[in-house]
């Protein structure tokens, strides 16, 4: 993958082992070790502890708190419908793994992410597929994601991403199933055509953006 993240076309998956890169924590370990990020919604530490000193997390569950601080990771609890408790201008990259869909208003807290960016800083922001098959199944058998909000698309992030400040660099299937099952032709196939043709077999993706000028937080 390039170090810029930078697709030469829009919305193009261009390489196989690029997108299954991007998904591990490798990447992560290779880009960001050395960088201060912001990871919303940390969960039990999982992704923040392949990032850099200085790094720290946001969760609301004193479980997942006790466990970050089990890992010597810093992590503080805080609701995400509030402002960010942190100073503008001090990340350089904010990652948001299945989080967004949770709070009650997405662009707000796209508002407090541009805030608290450093000047051209990454935003990494990982969401489900609503209408992907695998969600479908969730949602016929299991009565649908607890505690979802709302659905994205390609096309409605992009929106939301150009409203709070940011520019899309790169998206990123979630493809696990088709790796597993080994089926390289359809891989093959996405190398040559937009990601959003294949959103319906991805049960996820990452949405990778760089913040372009300040956002007036209303």
């Amino acid at each position: 993958m390039a170090k810029t993240m930078k697709p030469t076309v829009d919305h193009y998956i261009k390489y196989k082992n690029e997108v299954q890169y991007f998904a591990s924590f490798k990447y992560l370990k290779k880009h960001y070790q050395n960088k201060r990020v912001l990871d919303l919604g940390c969960g039990t530490g999982g992704y923040l502890e392949y990032f850099g000193k200085g790094s720290v997390g946001i969760d609301a569950s004193t479980y997942n708190l006790r466990r970050c601080k089990e890992k010597g990771l810093k992590a503080i609890s805080h609701d995400l419908n509030k402002k960010l408790p942190l100073p503008s201008g001090s990340f350089d990259c904010v990652f948001c793994s299945h989080t967004l869909e949770h709070v009650d208003s997405p662009i707000n807290l796209l508002r407090e992410i541009n805030r608290v960016l450093k000047k051209d800083g990454t935003i990494i922001i990982g969401l489900p597929t609503d209408y992907s098959v695998h969600s479908l199944l969730i949602d016929n058998f299991f009565k649908g994601h607890s505690g979802h909000l709302y659905s994205f698309s390609l096309d409605n992030l992009g929106q939301l991403f150009k409203k709070t400040g940011f520019s899309h660099q790169a998206t990123y299937l979630d493809l696990n199933l088709v790796r597993r099952l080994k089926i390289e032709f359809v891989m093959d196939i996405m190398n040559w055509f937009p990601a959003k043709m294949f959103m319906w077999i991805a049960p996820a993706f990452w949405y990778v953006g760089e913040k372009t000028e300040n956002c007036l937080v209303i």
